[in-house]
């Protein structure tokens, strides 16, 4: 970060403080997004309140303690124009699948194609990180998963010894249409083809929604797919639930892997008792590479990845 948007942020961060002693509310018990985005007197106010409009959203996506720092501002477009594009690629299939590996660093191979998206509308494309906080503020969740496993799905990657694992998000999974909808689609799908695919569930969600997460999983099993468990901080120190559920796998942020020493030991010792790989995601350069091969942590990925073939 420069040091003048460090100096607006302080500014921000100095202002909602006093703002929440003087409402004497409990700090600990509210939820502020922070996003920060430069403008000129001169802009016009209408993409002024885009630009808030698309950095706040974008800014609820973050961990905890994190803001938003809006620097390309041709993804800051209005909600009109959004759903203009995104109902554009739902009816015309503009969205392109593209694969981020997972690999085995010992053995140099790689082991799962995790599926990411791009919004492709005429010269540009929009990554997954830019387009799906406008897809989530507009209600529009649920069509854009339904349209991507279904995409994946008819793309009959069984062909492949390797599986294909795909995150969903817990706004997804919490819409009260998506199991049966999502049931329906495996119905129709399924009869003619098989599937090497895993369904990443969000360990928040498991944690807050614990029967329909055994829901779910239960109708993944039921057409013959597995499922994994993504975005794992240990909010829960207790490891039962993997006992019973038993992912094929537990993602889990790299930064997490390397701030955390006695927990991460316990939770290796659990995972390999029960046979749940263990990988790091958002691996981006050689050092934190060398620190998770220190922890003796093999599975990754990340930008790194690319960099290794």
């Amino acid at each position: 970060m420069k040091l003048y948007e460090l100096q607006k942020l302080l500014i921000v961060v100095n202002h909602v403080n006093n703002k929440i002693e003087e409402l004497n509310l409990n700090k600990n018990e509210v939820g502020i997004y922070l996003a920060i985005l430069s403008y000129e007197e001169i802009d016009d106010i209408n993409n002024l309140f885009s630009l808030i409009d698309y950095s706040l959203a974008q800014s609820k996506l973050l961990p905890y303690a994190e803001y938003y720092i809006l620097r390309n501002l041709n993804v800051a477009i209005g909600k009109d124009k959004w759903r203009e594009n995104i109902r554009y690629a739902l009816e015309n299939d503009s969205f392109e699948i593209v694969h981020r590996k997972v690999i085995d660093i010992e053995l140099k191979q790689k082991i799962y194609n995790g599926v990411s998206f791009n919004l492709n509308i005429k010269d540009y494309s929009y990554s997954y990180g830019t387009f799906i906080a406008p897809v989530m503020n507009l209600g529009l969740i649920e069509d854009v998963y339904l349209h991507i496993i279904k995409k994946v799905l008819l793309s009959n990657n069984a062909k492949e010894n390797i599986s294909t694992t795909i995150q969903l998000s817990a706004l997804f999974l919490n819409n009260l249409n998506t199991y049966e909808k999502l049931k329906q689609l495996f119905i129709n799908t399924t009869k003619q083809n098989k599937y090497n695919l895993i369904f990443e569930i969000p360990e928040s969600f498991i944690n807050k929604y614990y029967e329909n997460s055994l829901l779910y999983i239960k109708l993944f099993n039921e057409y013959g797919f597995d499922f994994g468990i993504n975005s794992f901080i240990a909010d829960s120190e207790d490891y039962q639930y993997l006992k019973e559920l038993k992912p094929v796998f537990v993602k889990a942020d790299k930064q997490y892997l390397l701030d955390t020493e006695q927990n991460i030991n316990v939770l290796k010792i659990v995972l390999e008792s029960l046979g749940i790989k263990l990988i790091a995601t958002g691996v981006n350069n050689i050092e934190e590479l060398d620190s998770l091969n220190k922890k003796e942590i093999r599975l990754i990925s990340g930008m790194i990845v690319d960099k290794l073939d």
